[in-house]
């Protein structure tokens, strides 16, 4: 059953920005330039997709919709972002893999910049499966990697990932207030 998250506009600003800054996403076209198109390969109802929804929103760009089912067509999907000459494609690692089946892989890459959340799907750990870094934080936001009883975990072990600052939301809608720390469990 879904649940009501309560994000505050000063969170998703943060976040936008912050987006923007790693990407290295560009500033709002010139009148005549064309602004950069934006794609993901999930719906609007999960989070998944609102990085770049919201980047397309902040820097003026456009977004290009996926129509449905073709997500799940690796043939169908590539030809899409093609004709749509995508710039900036989201989509989870594991996705983006099974897409890898279609005739003509390279078009499901989009010009400028995949994005694939924090893991470096390239790490030998992440091939191998083991634990694997996450990188560095988004511009406003800390990270702590915790034992069971919210000690810090000595380097390279694996640990309770509790994220704060200003792009946490402030919690489910009518279940208290999770201000100041999200806790996200391995």
């Amino acid at each position: 059953r879904p649940k009501g998250v309560c994000v505050e506009h000063r969170s998703l600003h943060n976040y936008a920005r912050a987006i923007a800054e790693r990407l290295d996403l560009p500033d709002a076209p010139a009148r005549y330039a064309a602004p950069a198109r934006y794609a993901t390969t999930s719906g609007f109802a999960a989070d998944l997709g609102y990085t770049m929804l919201f980047a397309a929103l902040a820097t003026g760009g456009r977004l290009v919709l996926v129509p449905d089912g073709l997500a799940g067509d690796p043939d169908g999907l590539a030809a899409h972002l093609c004709r749509q000459r995508v710039d900036y494609l989201k989509t989870v690692p594991s996705h983006f893999e099974a897409l890898l089946t279609a005739a003509a892989p390279a078009g499901l890459l989009p010009r400028r910049a995949l994005v694939c959340g924090r893991v470096d799907p390239f790490s030998p750990a992440a091939r191998t499966g083991d634990t694997a870094p996450l990188g560095a934080p988004l511009a406003n936001c800390a990270v702590h990697l915790l034992n069971a009883v919210l000690q810090p975990v000595p380097f390279g072990a694996p640990g309770d990932l509790h994220v704060g600052g200003a792009q946490v939301a402030r919690g489910y809608l009518d279940q208290g207030n999770t201000r100041n720390a999200l806790r996200v469990i391995n």
